[in-house]
This record gives C-alpha cells, structure tokens and sequence, in this order.
C-alpha cells in the first residue's frame, strides 16, 4: 500500500507539472524554448530541462542491510535524472553544449555539506555532463572539443535518456560508467559527419579516461581477477558507424532517439567499438615482480559490438501506430575474469551476518541490494520492442518489452534478465508515466569442489528478486 500511494502522489504531482508545461516536439508547445539571436535564426540558443522520478518497489538481494536492519524488500521515491541542457550556435557551423544535472539521488546516498552527517539538510551532487564546442570543417566533417557525449560501441551507448523505448537503458552498453568516465563522459576530441547522401553516419573520438576510483582500482590488485589499472598512460579511442536505409536521422546532438512513436521511418544498422590499450590491471605474482619493474600487468579494454534499430510506422494521421526494435550484440575484454555488478540507485549498504553456508554463499562482495552482474568480459546480447497503439483521447499507450542475456567468462551460469513494462504517453515523450516490471536474477558463490576459471570458486545462479519501478516523467 505505501508503494502504491507513493505512486499516486509522484503520478499525480508530474501530471499537474505536464499539464501547465507543455514540452518540446509536442503537438501544443511547438520549437520549444529557443530563442533566436539575430532574424535569420542562424544564431540561437536553445534549453531543455527534464526530471525522472522512480516510485519503487524491490525485493532485495539475500542479507541485504538498509538504514542498519536487514532487509528483504523495501520501497522508495528517488529522482533518477534531473537536468538542466542549454545548447546554440553563432552561426558559421558552431555549436556548443552546456549541460548538468543530478541523477540517481536516493535517501541514502545524498551528500552533505562538507561530508558531515550532522550538518544542514541532504543536497544532491550537481554536476555538468557536457561541456564542449564543435565546428564544422565541411559540411560532411565536423571537429568538436571537450567534455563530450560522442561516443563508440553501438546506438544504446549515445542514447538520449529522454527518449527511451523502455525505463531506461540496459546500462552494460555505458561500460565504463563512472569507472574511467564522468557519467558516461570523457574529455575529448571527437569527430563527425555524414556522407553518401547523409545515408552513412560516423562519429569518432580520442578520449581522455578520468583516473578510476579506489573502489574499481585498489592499490594492491588481485593476481586472477583485474582491476581498472590506476597507472595508466595512453588515451582511449572509441567510434560508431551506422547506415541508414529509409530516414535520415539528425546529427546535430550526439543523443539517439529509443523510439520516435511514428513520426519516422527509420532503419539502420551500424558497429563500434572501444578500446584502451592499458585500461586494466592485474598484479604480477611474486615469482615475476623485480625490484626495479612496476608490480601491475597492464592489459587492454577491447570492446565491440553490431546492432540495429527499427522504427516502422503503420497507418495515418491520428490512427497511426507504430513498432519499434532494437539489437545489440556486443563482444566485451577487460581482461581475463572481470565482472562488475551494478544496481542502478542501489539502496544496500552491507550485508547482515551469515548465520549457515546457504548464507554464506549469497554474500558475494558487491552483490547487495539490487546489484547483479552487468558489465564484464563475455559476450552480451541486449533487444527491445515495443509497439505504439494509435493515439486516444487519453494519450498514447506503449507495451514493451526487454532482455538481456549476458555469459560471462568468470560466471558458470548466464546473467538472464527479463523485462516488461507499459508506456503511457501524456504528450508524447515530454509528459509520460512507465510502469516497469524486472525479474532480476541474483547468484551465489559454490563451496562445492568444483572451482571456476583458475582455481577461483565458482559463482553460479540462485534464484530471483522482483522490481516494480512507477517512473513519472517530464521534459520542456
């Protein structure tokens, strides 16, 4: 019941915001909050501000703690994003980027002025995502600089968050998120363009990895399971390329569109890829270390994938529908055993006591809360649909559905995730509520004799927890 009624009062509030702040591309708002700067409108400047807020109910990984008690489920409001974006150009083929916001904030992981627990009230951490500035060299090259979102690896990793076919993306498509990166961002120098007839779209970047924290890169690295290597010395070198058979779609944002809801008729496919030549570490064993040679064995992050989008609209005018599919299939190295589990706004702070083996098994270090494994070296496979029904008097309505299947090389069973969920389109994707629905697997480590990949025991499936995530949404 609390889930519920949290729920009512987040659908409720996000529904009286939309309707007095009608949103950009929307039947009603128009261009949106552009103003031009001279009457050609060649120089302008354009803003967009946005919020997510997640209404949640979780069933919680076995021994979970949250606010000091076990926990089995718990439900919670957090914001997932909420951001400020100002864009323009002076004319000349410029165009510059200024974007921050906050996302992920929960009840437990706010900051507090200066770290002090007993200070003024929690205060999320604003930051700037994107901060950089493009010229166009000839109308099929454009060069930009700085703190950027043009990226490689697959559509999925330059997806719009405003725009997504589902809740959300599957995330192991941003892989080095906040390890190497600042939210999926680098500084930069990127390329980009479109040539034949705009039908092949490519962007290119030389990135600057941020160093990664200690949590991702201890000091004193296991000798089987790597590491981000804290000494690292080259750049990362990233790009995506994809062709486009039936609309051409704009290049002027990095950001991709997860569903146009009809408006397009598009089809592409494209490949990229990421790559760090010393990105990871593992420590040498005793036997190989010299007294004048670095402890660390430096390896690379080699990663790659193909997909393909689909938006096919079906009908006319108001009685238009529409289906939407996309695919990935990615091919990730971060070294030989690397996993990394994640849990988007993750509420777990530890794990109670083990009391019996079964127990103990479940305690896997990372894997509390709603943590499971995401990212690491294996094959990944990602694919979502969704189908439009024709706009109502009410709205637009969107069922979706979405799954991951990843094999991991470190992990004896797959990390299978199902999901399914519902879109309810107020004014298109500037006004619209998702209810969302996960079966999120968890896993548990073998005390058996059988042992995984060199030696290490072996981490196996055990089980599943339920997620049913209200998101209300608005952008203008």
């Amino acid at each position: 019941m609390k889930f519920l009624r949290a729920g009512m009062l987040t659908f409720t509030l996000l529904f009286l915001t939309a309707s007095f702040a009608f949103a950009q591309g929307s039947d009603t708002y128009g261009a949106g909050a552009r103003v031009n700067l001279d009457s050609a409108g060649t120089k302008y400047i354009r803003f967009i501000n946005w919020v997510q807020v997640w209404s949640r109910f979780q069933e919680q990984n076995p021994g979970t703690i949250i606010n000091e008690n076990r926990s089995d489920n718990y439900t919670d409001i957090g914001i997932r994003r909420a951001r400020f974006l100002m864009f323009g150009s002076f004319g000349k083929g410029s165009l510059f980027m200024v974007h921050a916001g906050i996302n992920n904030q929960t009840f437990i992981n706010a900051q507090t002025v200066g770290n002090d627990p007993t200070g003024p009230a929690k205060r999320p951490q604003l930051f700037f995502h994107d901060l950089w500035y493009e010229q166009r060299i000839i109308p099929e090259l454009y060069i930009g600089f700085g703190l950027n979102y043009w990226k490689g690896l697959s559509r999925m990793t330059n997806a719009s968050t405003l725009n997504f076919l589902g809740i959300d993306s599957p995330i192991f498509t941003w892989a080095t998120i906040d390890a190497t990166d600042q939210f999926v961002r680098m500084p930069a120098i990127y390329i980009k363009g479109q040539l034949a007839e705009k039908r092949l779209d490519y962007r290119f970047a030389v990135s600057q990895p941020f160093r990664p924290g200690d949590g991702l890169a201890p000091a004193n690295p296991s000798t089987v399971i790597p590491s981000y290597n804290r000494r690292f010395v080259q750049k990362s070198f990233e790009g995506y390329v994809f062709w486009q058979f039936w609309d051409i779609e704009s290049q002027v944002l990095p950001f991709m569109v997860g569903s146009y809801l009809g408006t397009k008729k598009v089809f592409n496919i494209g490949a990229g890829f990421y790559y760090h030549g010393d990105g990871m570490a593992t420590k040498k064993p005793a036997a190989e270390i010299r007294p004048t040679e670095d402890s660390l064995r430096a390896n690379a992050i080699a990663l790659f994938g193909i997909d393909a989008f689909l938006e096919l609209p079906m009908g006319e005018g108001a009685s238009r529908s529409s289906l939407t599919v996309y695919g990935i299939f990615a091919r990730y190295d971060f070294g030989k055993n690397y996993v990394r589990n994640v849990g988007i706004m993750n509420l777990g702070s530890g794990f109670a006591a083990a009391t019996n083996d079964t127990e103990r098994q479940q305690r896997i270090a990372g894997l509390q809360g709603n943590a499971y494994p995401l990212i690491g070296t294996g094959n990944h496979i990602f694919i979502e649909a969704g189908y439009t029904f024709p706009k109502s008097d009410l709205g637009k309505f969107m069922p979706y559905l979405m799954f991951t299947f990843s094999q991991f090389d470190r992990l004896k069973d797959p990390m299978i995730l199902p999901e399914f969920g519902l879109n309810y389109f107020v004014d298109g994707h500037h006004a619209k509520f998702t209810l969302h629905y996960r079966s999120r697997p968890t896993f548990k480590q073998e005390i058996s004799n059988f042992t995984g990949p060199d030696g290490l025991p072996a981490i196996s499936a055990d089980g599943r927890k339920n997620e049913i995530i209200l998101q209300s949404m608005v952008y203008f």
